[in-house]
């Protein structure tokens, strides 16, 4: 092989070899929301929408009390994974605005922390 066919061809298998994307190699194993407002989607659950703070949310991750996340929306794109300083709305397993209202009760800097389920 020719040096200059080994310089360009010669090492090919990084560029064939399929790479992780960030949804598959999650690099967050926790993340903190600041709550700004929330809302209700009906047969859905309450959305929390605010700013993330620090590290990163991913669809699926709980808080200590059990709430889940189940899903993640920015500027109309539903997303897998939220990065510190993105704005989003973040779906919960909540159903009741009382529960709402009492969940965030506990936090009252509103800035919520969010875990990998195996992290808790």
């Amino acid at each position: 092989m020719g040096f200059f066919k080994k310089l360009f061809f010669g090492n090919t298998t990084t560029i064939e070899t399929p790479q992780p994307t960030p949804t598959e190699n999650v690099l967050y194993k926790s993340g903190k929301i600041k709550v700004n407002d929330f809302f209700k989607i009906e047969g859905r659950g309450f959305v929390l929408t605010g700013d993330i703070v620090e590290g990163g949310l991913v669809v699926g991750f709980t808080e200590l009390s059990g709430v889940v996340i189940q899903g993640i929306e920015a500027f109309n794109k539903t997303l897998k994974t939220a990065i510190q300083g993105q704005q989003v709305g973040i779906l919960t397993n909540i159903k009741d605005k009382d529960a709402v209202k009492s969940f965030l009760e506990k936090y009252p800097d509103k800035i919520v922390e969010f875990f990998a389920p195996e992290q808790k």
